[in-house]
């Protein structure tokens, strides 16, 4: 599991990839007013990455904190 942020002044961009041929579970938690804006498989399971996807949420608080 592979991941990380991008901010600017007022939003976060936070992504998570999976880059292997297995499903992998993750402790991770996004911001509760974070919006998932893409990702590769057309259903969310939340702590569940499948084989080579990708999820990108943005959201618009800047103290939020996110653990991984």
């Amino acid at each position: 599991m592979f991941a990380y942020t991008r901010k600017n002044k007022n939003e976060t961009l936070f992504v998570i990839a999976n880059f292997t041929s297995h499903s992998v579970t993750g402790q991770y938690d996004v911001p509760s007013e974070s919006k998932l804006i893409i990702q590769n498989y057309p259903t969310n399971d939340n702590q569940v990455l499948k084989p080579y996807e990708v999820k990108v949420y943005l959201y618009t608080s800047p103290s939020t904190t996110l653990h991984l």
